[in-house]
């Protein structure tokens, strides 16, 4: 139950404790909880989106990985709506927040997450009705030892050994264990029922191109025009030597190889 909870709390970690409020010409560091809609924060590169809001200056790429799943980020120029729990890569940007906290798309996704836990599969249901079953049956058992033996400590034993902690604990912490290590994959599972679905799944459809990545772009070939690809590998990787940009980092990674 511990380690379902602790994939609550790393998903809650996406989210920033404070934001960089734009006042007039000054920038103050404030806590999320107090910013307000209409408030306008600003993004710098590297970090981590507060609030979920609409671009009104700046141009970057963000990383919206956890909110969409898509690996490539996304470029961000006025007009652009943006995540919170998402991570600024290439350049700042100034937000005006629309939603914050729990009314935010991360958010909705951790609310998903949370009613996930509570929910019933109907294997559950069953486990709980057995185990009830169980109970009965062990004090019976319990009963009959001692009629027979007169001895409290056999009696005892016949109660632990025919305990339905097994079947009621085990079953429900089954389910919670595998929604909390799901999400800390960045699965969002629904419910246990669709947990207990998989065990009947034999074919999987993708929606879109790209959906199964590494998330992680490669060079594969350099095809230059009237340059030597060396020399045209070079320059590239220099110029992108300090971006934060998957394919940047691809060039660079090929220059060094």
């Amino acid at each position: 139950m511990d380690r379902g909870r602790r994939a609550i709390r790393d998903l809650l970690e996406f989210l920033p404790d404070t934001a960089e409020l734009r006042h007039g010409d000054t920038v103050v560091t404030v806590q999320v909880s107090a910013l307000v809609p209409g408030d306008v924060v600003v993004i710098r590169p590297g970090s981590r989106i507060p609030v979920d809001g609409e671009v009104v200056l700046g141009h970057s790429f963000v990383d919206q990985s956890t909110i969409t799943g898509e690996s490539v980020p996304v470029e961000m120029t006025t007009g652009s709506h943006v995540f919170a729990g998402t991570m600024n890569q290439t350049g700042g940007l100034e937000v005006r927040t629309v939603t914050l906290g729990r009314d935010t798309a991360f958010g909705k996704i951790i609310e998903a997450v949370e009613r996930a836990e509570e929910s019933q599969a109907p294997i559950q249901r069953t486990a709980d009705r057995l185990a009830g079953y169980l109970v009965y049956f062990a004090l019976s058992c319990a009963a009959l030892t001692y009629l027979i033996t007169h001895d409290v400590r056999s009696t005892i034993s016949v109660i632990i050994v025919a305990g339905a902690c097994g079947i009621a604990a085990g079953t429900p912490l089954a389910i919670l264990g595998a929604i909390g290590r799901a999400a800390k994959a960045g699965a969002i599972v629904k419910g246990g029922r669709h947990i207990e679905t998989l065990a009947m799944v034999d074919a999987v459809v993708l929606d879109k191109t790209g959906t199964l990545t590494l998330g992680r772009p490669e060079i594969v070939d350099v095809r230059p025009f009237a340059v030597a690809s060396q020399e045209l590998l070079r320059l590239a990787a220099s110029a992108e030597r300090y971006s934060e940009h998957p394919v940047a980092r691809a060039i660079v990674r090929k220059r060094r190889s």
